[in-house]
């Protein structure tokens, strides 16, 4: 019982495809194919604090399309600073709700494909604020003529990995997602 009610609260993904692996047939024998994602079934798991669900790497990679190019020891890093913000912020969200529920799947919520949408809310706020990270401290991201993009053009994506953060965080608090009046 325990265990179907861990990989319940996971939420696991099965039925996602790795979005960047080419048809084999299509390549030349020892042609890497840029963005290539190789899908390790051996998948690691980062341990949460027992209440927020685990973070999985893989699917951090399908979802995000996060492709090899990064390895695997940067995405931890990035993954477990992420989680440690957010739960940081989400510190007494949890403490209040925490008495009550055994961890985040049973706190009462929609359910969307037999996953709770508050451990959704829980992943998405993490991706992306291990993206934002990923665009300030790593990526010499490049655009489609080679050049490497400007620092602006990271900080900008930077800045809407953090604002889907934030509207993950509200949504899974239950509080209002735009602000009204403020000048």
């Amino acid at each position: 019982a325990q265990t179907a009610r861990t990989a319940q609260a996971e939420c696991p993904v099965t039925e996602l495809k790795p979005p960047f692996v080419a048809n084999p047939d299509t390549l030349r024998n020892g042609t890497p194919f840029v963005g290539q994602h190789n899908v390790n079934e051996n998948e690691l798991v980062l341990a949460n604090d027992g209440w927020f669900p685990n973070i999985s790497l893989r699917d951090f990679r399908l979802r995000r399309q996060i492709d090899d190019s990064h390895a695997d020891e940067r995405l931890i890093d990035v993954l477990q600073a992420a989680m440690a913000q957010v739960n940081a912020e989400l510190e007494n969200w949890q403490c209040s709700h925490a008495l009550l529920y055994a961890d985040l799947q049973s706190v009462p919520s929609v359910q969307l494909g037999g996953c709770s949408t508050k451990v959704l809310a829980y992943h998405r706020a993490v991706y992306s604020t291990a993206q934002a990270l990923l665009n300030h401290r790593y990526w010499a991201v490049a655009d489609s003529t080679g050049k490497a993009q400007s620092l602006e053009s990271r900080t900008d994506s930077a800045d809407e990995y953090q604002r889907e953060r934030w509207e993950a965080l509200q949504q899974l608090r239950g509080e209002p997602r735009t602000l009204t009046g403020a000048l």
